[in-house]
This record gives structure tokens, sequence and C-alpha cells, in this order.
């Protein structure tokens, strides 16, 4: 599978259909920001897993993302038969958001790598009313933590908000205090960073890309998308996307 570069796009097959989710990829594939497809729930449920993964993967050279929203919240026990599958179906990619707690987290980490799926740890969500200050149920502190054990466990790859970039800089930040407890330099040099949240739920790109700082960086975007590609403006949004990522030279740095 190919690091991402600096700053790339993210887009996310958010329907249901298998027509819109194809004509999605067919129209965007060859844009050099498109670095990799997410795959939602809804989809997989439709049409079954390895069937969405072997679209993306005969349609473009991205990176296959499951996104079953939320996966990593299930007791322990169920996360090797979840992995199983995703092996199965040669996911590149999974999205964790292990909100149960430590044990769960740990379970379905350490599973993701035994199954050779790079998991993509999240644990604060893009809408309000999700932490209890702010009428959520979420202890404040709790998705902090979720992030800094998961780095402690050798997990690279996370997911943060695109539309609170002080949020996404507290993720960070936890993210390098568990990564620092290792001791290992190449575990923080690695790490990469997703974010959905962006333009429809109301996060500028420029914003969050200044709040991730160097990290290498891909910003998830569905709607968005998926009503350019309606209104056939999509290559014109997509060079704007790549503008806004402040992406030179195709896609790379």
């Amino acid at each position: 599978m190919n690091k991402l570069p600096r700053r790339s796009l993210t887009i996310a097959l958010d329907s249901r259909y298998d027509d819109e989710n194809t004509s999605i990829i067919a129209k965007t594939a060859d844009h050099p920001v498109v670095k990799a497809y997410k795959i939602s729930a809804a989809w997989t449920m439709a049409e079954g897993l390895i069937e969405c993964v072997r679209t993306v993967k005969e349609s473009s050279d991205c990176i296959a993302i499951l996104d079953m929203q939320k996966a990593g919240t299930d007791v322990p026990d169920t996360a090797d038969a979840f992995f199983e599958v995703c092996a199965e179906a040669e996911v590149d990619m999974a999205i964790l958001f292990p909100l149960s707690g430590p044990e769960t987290l740990y379970a379905w980490v350490q599973s993701a790598f035994v199954h050779k799926i790079i998991p993509i740890v999240g644990a604060y969500m893009t809408h309000p009313k999700f932490i209890q200050s702010e009428g959520g149920y979420i202890d404040d502190q709790a998705p902090f933590d979720a992030y800094s054990l998961a780095a402690s466990l050798q997990v690279t790859d996370f997911v943060v908000p695109g539309n609170k970039p002080e949020v996404a800089k507290r993720c960070i930040h936890a993210i390098e205090a568990g990564s620092n407890r290792l001791m290992q330099d190449t575990v923080a040099g690695d790490i990469t960073l997703f974010s959905p949240g962006l333009v429809t739920q109301g996060g500028s790109i420029s914003e969050s890309s200044a709040a991730i700082g160097d990290y290498p960086w891909s910003a998830i975007m569905g709607r968005a998308i998926a009503k350019a590609v309606l209104d056939r403006t999509i290559t014109a949004y997509l060079d704007k996307i790549e503008q806004e990522l402040g992406v030179v030279g195709g896609g790379k740095d």
C-alpha cells in the first residue's frame, strides 16, 4: 500500500447505491489529489464488503478504507471475526472508534495488526453534544485518553475532527504523548491524520490543514463531492480542493 503524501483527499462513498458510488469513483479516481476511498456501512450492507473493495481497487489505484460507523465499540471478543472479513476482502485500512474503553481499544487494535489491516483510530466526533460539557454522554477527557493509549500501542493513523481545529490540536498532543511513551521517534514520525467534518459540517480545509501542522493529513469529504459529481463540476471542485490543501506537483510534496 502506498504511503499517503503530506496532503491528500479521501473520498467518502456514503451512498447505499452501487451505481452512485461507482460513478463517483469513475469521475474522481484520476485526479492526483484523490488518494483513498472510504467505504461506508450502508454501501457494505447493500452490496457486501468484498464487492465494495473490489469496485474501489479495480477502478482506481487508491487505498480502500472501511468505515463501519463506528467499529471498535463492541466487546473485545468480536474483533477477530471483524478483521478476518476485512482481510478476506483485502481492505487496506479500517476506522475504529473504541469509545467502549481501553480493553476494547486494545483488543481491536491488536486484532487489526494480526490480520495486517492498518487501524485508523478516532475518538472525537464532529457533531454537537458529543462530550458531557456540551450536553453529550462522553466524558470530556475520555477521547484524548483513547488517542494517547492507541498511540502507545503503536497505532500511527488517526481520525481527528475537521470542523473543530482547536480540538484537533488537543487530539494531536494526546497522540504525541502516547507516542512519546514508546520512546521511539520513528513511531511519532509515522503519524498520519484524517479529518471529516469539512465543508458540509462547517469545517474549513485551510484552517484544519493549519491545525494539523506538518503531519501528513487527508481531508475526508463525501456529500460535497457527491454534489459536485451531480452538478458536473467535479474536476474544477477537485482542483479547488487541491489548491486549498496546498498540494504542489500533482498530489506530492
